[in-house]
């Protein structure tokens, strides 16, 4: 069954979310992340692949994305838009 396309706006606010972890993770930095089903992980990022997936040190994560980082070297965080 073919993926259904993304909605416009949701895709805009994905990509602003990713420009705005990629100014400040950097290798080395331990990310913890919600992810499927609502797990929660944390690893040490490694590179960005695809440009917009997170991949680990040891291991590829490429089902992280920036929207659902919430923490970055213990700080809270978060690169989605604010709230209005």
């Amino acid at each position: 069954m073919p993926l259904m396309p993304m909605d416009p706006k949701r895709r805009a606010h994905l990509d602003r979310a990713t420009a705005r972890a990629m100014e400040v993770i950097r290798p080395g930095d331990r990310i913890s992340a919600t992810f499927d089903a609502g797990v929660k992980k944390t690893f040490v990022f490694s590179h960005w692949e695809h440009g917009h997936w997170l991949c680990g040190r040891t291991w590829r994560v490429s089902d992280c994305h920036a929207f659902h980082i919430f923490r970055v070297n213990g700080q809270p965080v978060s690169f989605r838009d604010p709230v209005q």
